[in-house]
C-alpha cells in the first residue's frame, strides 16, 4: 500500500510541475489583453511592492545599513536580470578557462539551486575529483564540475563564506559567482550581466507578474553586458536600442552558442554534427526555454518530429521517456544529461549536444575584463 501511495504522490507532483509550467508561460507572456490584465491584477500589485523592496534593499547595501563582505581575492559575478536561462553556465565555464589560461587558480561558487546538500559549505568538486552527485549538488554545479578540470566547485547560501573557504583551502586566486548579480552580500570586482536577446526584459513586469528579478535600471551596476540567444546578427542593433537607455556607458557584447559535437549518453561514443543532417529526431529538454533548443537542432539540419519538453530542473523518471515508443534518436542538452545518465533506459539512443559560448569581439571583451582585474595585466 505504501509503495502505491508513493507512486501516486510522485505522479501528482509531476502533473503539478507541468501545470506550473503552463501557468508560468501564461503569466510571463508579453501578449496583453484587458481580461488578462484584470485577472492578473493581484500579481501586478505584488510586483509593485516587490520592486520597492528590491530598490530599498539595494540602497541599504549602498549606504552601509546592510553588510557586504570584501574577499581577499578578485570576485567576478555572472548573473542575469530575468528568471530563466540566459547562458550563465557556459559563460562561467568560458571565464574559468580564461583565467586558467592566464595561470590563475580559479573556483566557482554557486547557490546550488535545487541541490539537496544542505551544509553551509558543500564541495561539489575539489578540482581533481567530483565529490557530490547531481541530486546533492544541483544541475548546474555538477555540470560545471564535469566540464572543468582543476576548478573547485562549491555550493552554499553564503557565497562570502564559500569564497573565504576556497581562498584558504584551495589557494584560489579568483572566484566566479554563478548567478551572482542579486547576491549583494559579497563585494564584486566585475558584474557581468547576461540578457536574453530574444526577450530582454520579459513582459516588463517584476516577479511574480513577470520574469524580471530586478528593475532594468539596476543594469547600471554592471561592468559588462553580454547579450545571448540571438540567432541573427542583424538583430544586434535592435536589441542595443532596447537595452542602452538603462546601461549608460556600460559596454554591450554579443555571445552565441556554438555546437561542438554529439555524445552518446551511455556509451560515450562521439558523433560529428553532420550526424544531424536530414535526420529525424526527438528533442528532449527540461530547461527554461526549451523551444530554443529545438530551434538549434533545426538549424543544424535535423528534422524535429517530436518535442518532449519538461519544466526547468525537472527530475526525470524512466517512464517519462518510455512514453515515447518510437525508435528515433533522442537529442538532449548537457544539463538534462546530468539527470538522465543514471536512469535505467534500455534500448534508447540518447545523444547529448555539447555547446560552447563564442563572444563577438572577444579580444575587446577580454581587454575590458583585464582592465578591471589588474592582477591579469
Amino acid at each position: 500500500m505504501r509503495e502505491y501511495l508513493g507512486i501516486f504522490f510522485k505522479e501528482v507532483l509531476r502533473r503539478i510541475e507541468r501545470l506550473k509550467g503552463f501557468f508560468i508561460k501564461f503569466i510571463f507572456s508579453p501578449k496583453k489583453n484587458r481580461g488578462k490584465e484584470i485577472l492578473l491584477f493581484p500579481l501586478t500589485l505584488v510586483s509593485f511592492f516587490y520592486r520597492q523592496l528590491i530598490i530599498l534593499r539595494y540602497k541599504c547595501y549602498q549606504r552601509g545599513f546592510l553588510f557586504s563582505r570584501k574577499l581577499p581575492i578578485p570576485v567576478i559575478s555572472v548573473g542575469n536580470l530575468t528568471v530563466g536561462g540566459t547562458g550563465k553556465t557556459p559563460t562561467a565555464i568560458y571565464l574559468a578557462k580564461f583565467f586558467q589560461s592566464h595561470g590563475k587558480r580559479v573556483a566557482i561558487l554557486s547557490r546550488g539551486y535545487k541541490g539537496r546538500a544542505a551544509k553551509k559549505i558543500n564541495v561539489v568538486s575539489d578540482g581533481e575529483k567530483i565529490i557530490l552527485g547531481a541530486n546533492e549538488a544541483g544541475d548546474e554545479p555538477f555540470l560545471l564540475a564535469e566540464k572543468l578540470s582543476g576548478v573547485p566547485i562549491l555550493t552554499g547560501k553564503d557565497r562570502g563564506l564559500l569564497g573565504e573557504y576556497a581562498w584558504r583551502n584551495f589557494s584560489t586566486e579568483v572566484v566566479i559567482l554563478d548567478d551572482g548579480f542579486q547576491h549583494l552580500k559579497v563585494q564584486k570586482d566585475v558584474d557581468i550581466v547576461l540578457i536574453d536577446g530574444q526577450n530582454p526584459f520579459g513582459n516588463g513586469y517584476l516577479i511574480p507578474r513577470g520574469s524580471l528579478r530586478e528593475p532594468p535600471e539596476q543594469l547600471k551596476r554592471a561592468q559588462l553586458i553580454l547579450v545571448t540567444k540571438l540567432e541573427r546578427e542583424e538583430d544586434n542593433e535592435k536589441v542595443k536600442k532596447i537595452i542602452s537607455p538603462y546601461t549608460y556607458s556600460t559596454p554591450i557584447f554579443f555571445a552565441y552558442y556554438i555546437p561542438v559535437m554529439l555524445e552518446d549518453l551511455k556509451k560515450r561514443e562521439k558523433f560529428s554534427l553532420d550526424y544531424l543532417q536530414g535526420k529525424k529526431v526527438v528533442a528532449l529538454a527540461g530547461i527554461a526555454k526549451p523551444e530554443s533548443f529545438s530551434s538549434l537542432l533545426t538549424r543544424l539540419g535535423a528534422e524535429v518530429v517530436k518535442t518532449m519538453f519538461f519544466p526547468d530542473h525537472y527530475r526525470y523518471q524512466p517512464k517519462d521517456l518510455n512514453n515515447w515508443k518510437g525508435d528515433l534518436p533522442i537529442i538532449t542538452t548537457k544539463k538534462d544529461a546530468v539527470k538522465l545518465k543514471h536512469l535505467s533506459l534500455p534500448n534508447r539512443k540518447i545523444l547529448v549536444l555539447d555547446v560552447e559560448i563564442k563572444i563577438e569581439k572577444e579580444k575587446e571583451f577580454q581587454r575590458i575584463l583585464k582592465n578591471y582585474l589588474l592582477f591579469l595585466n
